[in-house]
C-alpha cells in the first residue's frame, strides 16, 4: 500500500503544468499610489508623472530591464513617482497554487532617496509592500497568492522618492525591474481513452437453416 500512495503521489507531480502570465500594460502610477504605499516620504513631496517602463513586463524574462529613476533638483520639496503594472493575462485553466513574482534591484547616487515595491489583490484599494529601501541587490520577490486569485484585480507598482538637493548633491533613487510575472501551477484535464470499435458479433445459424443444410446434404447423398 506504502508503494501505491508513493506511485500515486508521483503521477499527480508529474502531470503537473506551470502557466507563466505577465501584466499587458504599464501606466502612471499617480500621486494616490505613491502616498497609498509610501505615505512617509510622498504625503509632504511633489508628484512627478512616470514614463513607460515596458522591459518590467515583456516576455524576453530577466534578459532585458528598465530603471526608473527620479533625480530632485530642487532645495524645496522632495518629489515622489509611481509606476502601475497592469491588465494580467488571462486564463482557462484552474490553479492549484500561484506566485507574484517581481525582479528588480535598487540603487542611488548624491542624496538618497527611497524606493518602494508593493502589489494589490483588489484592483488597487489596497496596497501590500514588498521591499522598500535605498538599495537592494538584485532578487526576486516571491508572493504566494490564493490559486483562485482574480488576476483582472492583480497589479503591481513602484514608487521613488528622490529628496531635496542637499546644497551638495541632488536627491536621486533608482529601481531597476528586470520581470513581473505570476506562476500558476495546474492539472490538465485527461485525455479521454478512444475506446476501439467492436469486432461485429458471429451469428449463429438458426434451426430453420441448419435444417435446409441437412436435407440439402441428404440429397446430395442419394
Amino acid at each position: 500500500m506504502k508503494w501505491i500512495m508513493v506511485l500515486l503521489l508521483s503521477s499527480c507531480a508529474w502531470g503537473q503544468f506551470h502557466e507563466i502570465l505577465r501584466p499587458t500594460a504599464d501606466v502612471d502610477g499617480g500621486e494616490a499610489t505613491a502616498k497609498a504605499i509610501d505615505p512617509t516620504d510622498c504625503n509632504t513631496s511633489t508628484y512627478n508623472a512616470s514614463s513607460a517602463l515596458p522591459h518590467w513586463w515583456d516576455n524576453a524574462g530577466l534578459s532585458t530591464s528598465d530603471k526608473f529613476e527620479l533625480t530632485n533638483i530642487s532645495t524645496g520639496a522632495g518629489r515622489c513617482s509611481a509606476r502601475g503594472f497592469i491588465t494580467w493575462g488571462s486564463t482557462a485553466n484552474t490553479y492549484t497554487s500561484l506566485t507574484l513574482n517581481i525582479n528588480t534591484l535598487a540603487s542611488c547616487s548624491g542624496a538618497c532617496g527611497v524606493g518602494s515595491i508593493a502589489y494589490t489583490i483588489d484592483g488597487s484599494h489596497t496596497w501590500t509592500v514588498v521591499k522598500t529601501g535605498t538599495l537592494w541587490s538584485q532578487f526576486t520577490a516571491t508572493i504566494s497568492l490564493s490559486p483562485g486569485q482574480d488576476l483582472t484585480k492583480l497589479a503591481v507598482a513602484v514608487v521613488v522618492f528622490a529628496n531635496p538637493n542637499d546644497g551638495v548633491n541632488n536627491g536621486d533613487m533608482s529601481v531597476t525591474g528586470a520581470d513581473v510575472w505570476t506562476d500558476g501551477i495546474y492539472t490538465p484535464p485527461a485525455t479521454p481513452t478512444p475506446i476501439p470499435p467492436s469486432a461485429p458479433a458471429t451469428q449463429q445459424p438458426s434451426i430453420i437453416s441448419r435444417l435446409i443444410r441437412r436435407i440439402q446434404q441428404s440429397l446430395n447423398l442419394q
